[in-house]
């Protein structure tokens, strides 16, 4: 079959033909006026006990001015990035500043005081 044979035996969805009764199309009612009774919202604490349970995290985002201007990526294993983040939220502190921490701590181990001194 050609082409132009299959156009012709397809139907049209701008053809004239009837579209049916549409005379009962409109908006979804509002509660109360014949729609089924809402479902209730469970309360966010239920909610945030079930998704930890099975595993998710937090969505809240963590908002802090820091000053700082300058975006670090990179890969690391998914325990090490839920470690990380952990150590912050429990420190209360944004992520730069727990990186800087941990930058600090490892500077004391390559670079003892005592020992050579780093540039700044």
């Amino acid at each position: 079959m050609s082409k132009d044979a299959k156009r012709e035996t397809r139907s049209s969805i701008f053809s004239d033909g009837d579209i049916g009764d549409l005379s009962d199309f409109g908006p979804k009612p509002e509660a109360g006026q014949g729609a089924a009774p809402a479902t209730p919202k469970p309360l966010p604490e239920v909610v945030k006990q079930i998704g930890e349970n099975a595993g998710f995290t937090s969505r809240e985002p963590r908002r802090y001015r820091t000053g700082r201007d300058t975006q670090l990526n990179t890969r690391v294993r998914s325990s090490y990035k839920t470690r990380f983040y952990h150590l912050a939220d429990v420190l209360e502190v944004p992520l730069g500043d727990a990186m800087e921490r941990a930058i600090d701590l490892l500077d004391k181990q390559v670079y003892p005081p005592d020992n050579i001194e780093k540039e700044d």
